[in-house]
């Protein structure tokens, strides 16, 4: 039943999902923070939900455009896209709140801050793995 909405949105010429009103603020914030600009970073950061989910070339151009934004992988929903959209907001917030006001600062908080939690992620999704080498 949901695929018979997407494919009908689609052949309307609208996206598979509605793009929440968030992704243009956070597009803003994010085109100030790499120096891109804002319509490229709402269109490519809308891209999953015109497909709706995330295909392996929005993942790809999203790593290309933004390697911080690691929490991405191709074939994720947009509800799970969203949420990681907005945990990047917040990041960006986060990084205004410790007092890092210049792009190139933020930029450099977010690649040391996103790149730590995708490693305890990590960790945390495979500490129950044990391999033996008998």
């Amino acid at each position: 039943m949901k695929s018979d909405r997407l494919s009908q949105r689609s052949r309307q010429g609208l996206p598979a999902v509605p793009v929440p009103p968030v992704v243009d603020a956070i597009a803003a914030r994010l085109a100030w923070v790499t120096r891109g600009d804002e319509h490229l970073v709402a269109g490519l950061l809308s891209q999953p939900y015109l497909h709706g989910q995330v295909i392996q070339s929005d993942h790809e151009q999203l790593l290309v455009q933004f390697p911080f934004f690691s929490a991405v992988h191709t074939g994720m929903s947009t509800d799970d896209y969203t949420l990681a959209l907005v945990n990047l907001w917040l990041a960006i917030e986060a990084q205004y709140t410790m007092g890092n006001v210049l792009p190139e600062d933020v930029l450099n908080g977010l690649k040391e801050t996103m790149t730590i939690t995708h490693q305890r992620d990590c960790q945390r999704k495979y500490s129950d793995i044990s391999v033996s080498m008998e």
